[in-house]
Formats: structure tokens, C-alpha cells, sequence
């Protein structure tokens, strides 16, 4: 056996898949669903033994010596194994090896057990992880308290800010003073990213002491922004913002941070009980999520014919060739064959596994490969409710 290498993450990123597709057989897929009510013994435990004893069987059609094999399996099974006695939260293990190397992932959706051994790796439990933003900053934004928490799917952890972020509006006001005059103006739009609040006025220049309060309040969000996005340079992710809706359609209009999520959630932070800020930025999320898959369907309907296809040997080809720049897959889709890399021939049938493999997979193992972006989608929103569609960068 070469030497191994190790990445263990809890979801999969960009460089581990594209790292995958560079592995040739024997390699093997291990997906297992676990469910937060079963034991090791009886549960999932068993489900990882029979694994490998599946594992064990595909490894000794390629006439490995017994030590061999347990080099090979060793890795994955104990991977598996400390991962069950870590948590048992609802989700599933992604476990990929080869010759060279053990990815490990923990999915926070159930995905069907399959045991997969080929050529190459099967990744499209990772697909959707990949063209989705699954881990977001959220700021729950008060005149009082702001806070910065770091969010995933299960996970909701404050983060520690830097000084230079103003968090309190009344001590920000006793050591700055606004650095512009609103009066007789109103700002209609956002400033950075246009959201469900574009447009919402926002007015100053009454005179008033309410129009003060809200220069200094403008004059606070701005430098909070400012300085969060100095802090978040190194790790840009998604920001969701939570708070009363002025507040929210003001912070909307003030902030250039460029992965603003458009809408936000509505509600004083601290007067949401238990998880449900969380819970409502997740929904946010999902719908910012599918609004990146929309924009990319809307491009391809506007595509001319030569640069887009639902053949799967065209597609193919240009996957390969690092030409397709979106990956449209219908939910569930299979379609078995195989691709000649040096000749860019499909041939179909055959059964997936013996004398096949997914060509639906490979398609979006070369896709991830050469950068390209890959969508799962319900079949009623595919091209034509193809099983594949693709467009092409050129």
C-alpha cells in the first residue's frame, strides 16, 4: 500500500472532491445513514460489519493477500466506528478510500446505505453540499447587544468579536461622532446587495430627536459593517441578518458586505426563544440556496442550442474536457454505462456495479473536478425532465 493521507471535515468542501477524482481503483464508497435512536450493537454497528465484510468480498475478487485487505479496510471501518461512538445525531457517514488516500464525512441528511466499489469514487451523496451554502454567518443585530454567531445546519456558536466591531450603540456613541450630516436626504435601495428591503425609504432631516437617533443608529451600522468585514475577510461565508424590521431594511441599505443574504429574518434577536433564530435563518438559507440554482436554470433557457445539451455522452465529453460550467442531475437519476476517456465514447446498459457504472456520477465527479457547478434537482424542474442537462463555459 503507498502512503495514506487522512481528511477528516464534517462536510465535504470543493478541493476534497476534486482531490477524489483524481484517485483510480480500487476505489470504494461507504454511505451510511444514522438515525439518532439506534444503538452501536444493534443499529448502525451492524450496518458498518456488514460493510465491510461486503468490502472484504469486492477486495478479494483482485486477488489481495488477507493483510492487504485489512490495510485497505482497517482505516475506513475504525473512521466509521469513531464516528458512531461521537455522535448520533440524524445524518449519515460518507467514507470514501483508495489507494492513496480516506475522506471522511459526516452528512447532516439520511442517505440510502450503499456500499460501492469501482473505478472511481461515487459522490453524489456530496453534490448538493457542494453547489449549497451549508455553514452562514448570522447577526443578530440590537442597539443594545449585536452578536456575531457562526451557524450550520446543527450547529449555532457566538463568536468572539474584535474590539473594533461596535456592538452597543450607546457606547459607540460616546467615542464617535457621525462622520456625515443627513438632513434633508433619504436613501432608497440597498447600498450593497439588493434584498426583499430595496427600495423601503428611510428617512432623515426632520430635526427631530427621532431623525438624530437615526443619523447615529446609520452612522453605527455603517462602521459596524466596516469593520466586519475586516474580520471576515479570511473566511467569507453568507451573512444573515436578524432584527425589527426598520433595523433590518437600514442595515440592508448600509452594509457592502458582498455575501449579504437578501431579506434577513424579522424579529428583535433577543425575544426569539430557544432555537428559533436559527431555525428561520435555515429557511433563509434554503431560499437563497435555490435562488443561486434558479439564476443558473434562467441562463441556460437563455443559452443558444450549441452550448447546452441533455445527451449524457455530450455531456460527458465536455465534463471531461472541463467545458461545462452547470450540471443540472434530476433527483434519484441513474443511468449505467461506460465512458472511454481516451476516445470520449459512451456506451449505455449493463448493470451499475458489475459491468457499468453511473455515468449520472461520473458526470458530476468530472464536472466538480474542473470547477464546474453541479445542481440536484426534482425532475418537474429539469430541462425537458431530462435525467441530465448541461452548459457549456464556451
Amino acid at each position: 500500500m503507498q502512503t495514506e493521507t487522512k481528511t477528516t471535515v464534517s462536510l465535504p468542501a470543493l478541493d476534497d472532491v476534486k482531490a477524489m477524482a483524481q484517485e483510480s481503483g480500487p476505489c470504494l464508497s461507504v454511505i451510511l445513514s444514522v438515525q439518532p435512536t439506534e444503538t452501536n450493537d444493534r443499529g448502525v454497528g451492524a450496518r458498518i460489519r456488514a460493510a465491510g465484510q461486503k468490502a472484504e468480498q469486492e477486495l478479494a475478487r483482485l486477488n489481495l493477500k488477507p493483510n492487504e485487505i485489512r490495510d485497505f479496510l482497517d482505516p475506513v471501518l475504525g473512521s466509521a466506528e469513531s464516528d458512531v461512538h461521537e455522535s448520533l445525531e440524524r445524518g449519515a457517514l460518507a467514507i470514501y478510500r483508495s489507494l492513496n488516500g480516506l475522506w471522511h464525512f459526516r452528512l447532516p441528511s439520511a442517505e440510502t446505505d450503499r456500499v460501492v466499489f469501482g473505478d472511481r469514487f461515487y459522490v453524489m451523496p456530496l453534490v448538493k453540499f457542494l453547489s449549497e451554502d451549508n455553514e452562514f454567518y448570522l447577526l443578530a443585530l440590537s442597539q443594545k447587544n449585536a452578536r456575531l454567531l457562526r451557524c450550520t445546519h446543527s450547529t449555532s456558536e457566538q463568536m468572539e468579536l474584535p474590539p473594533s466591531v461596535p456592538t452597543n450603540l450607546f457606547d459607540f456613541n460616546q467615542h464617535s461622532q457621525p462622520d456625515h450630516r443627513l438632513e434633508n436626504r433619504a436613501h432608497g435601495g440597498q447600498k450593497g446587495n439588493q434584498g426583499s428591503h430595496a427600495g423601503m425609504m428611510v428617512a432623515f432631516g426632520t430635526g427631530s430627536d427621532a431623525d438624530q437617533k437615526d443619523e447615529y443608529l446609520y452612522h453605527f451600522f455603517n462602521e459596524m459593517d466596516k469593520q466586519l468585514q475586516s474580520f471576515l475577510r479570511d473566511k467569507p461565508l453568507p451573512l444573515i441578518v436578524t432584527a425589527v424590521d426598520y433595523e433590518l431594511a437600514l442595515y440592508h441599505k448600509v452594509s457592502e458586505y458582498r455575501q449579504l443574504v437578501p431579506g434577513g429574518v424579522e424579529g428583535a434577536p433577543d425575544s426569539l426563544k430557544g432555537g428559533e433564530m436559527h431555525a428561520r435563518a435555515l429557511e433563509v438559507l434554503k431560499a437563497y440556496n435555490q435562488s443561486k440554482a434558479d439564476a443558473a436554470l434562467a441562463q441556460f433557457g437563455q443559452t443558444a442550442g450549441d452550448r447546452i445539451s441533455t445527451q449524457i455522452p455530450d455531456i460527458l465529453a465536455s465534463a471531461v474536457d472541463g467545458r461545462v460550467l452547470y450540471l443540472f442531475l434530476a433527483e434519484g437519476a441513474q443511468i449505467p454505462g461506460r465512458f472511454d476517456e481516451s476516445t470520449h465514447h459512451t456506451t449505455g446498459g449493463g448493470e451499475i456495479g458489475v459491468d457499468a457504472e453511473d455515468l449520472i456520477n461520473l458526470a458530476a465527479l468530472q464536472t466538480v473536478a474542473h470547477a464546474g457547478q453541479v445542481f440536484l434537482l426534482p425532475r418537474d424542474k429539469m430541462p425537458e425532465r431530462r435525467d441530465a442537462a448541461a452548459m457549456w463555459r464556451y
